[in-house]
């Protein structure tokens, strides 16, 4: 599976199987879930493309923030 087809997996494919407009887009009125990973981790050294460094070598230390429906939750590390 390519980087490209997992983002898709864990995106839009997600909205289009549960049959929701509001999931797995980035807009006004949509259910706004999103994870914010901090790009200064080593995982990201030699990668142009965020993405799949975040798809192929972050962990849950990455993370930096945690909106779910657009308000920033508490992180316990």
């Amino acid at each position: 599976m390519s980087v490209r087809q997992a983002f898709s997996l864990i995106t839009w494919n997600g909205r289009l199987a549960l049959q929701r407009d509001d999931l797995g887009v980035i807009r006004e009125g949509a259910t706004a879930d999103l994870v914010i990973f901090s790009t200064d981790p080593p995982a990201f050294l030699g990668y142009s493309n965020r993405i799949t460094a975040i798809i192929l070598h972050t962990n849950a230390g990455d993370v930096e923030h945690v909106l779910i429906h657009g308000e920033n939750q508490l992180l316990i590390v």
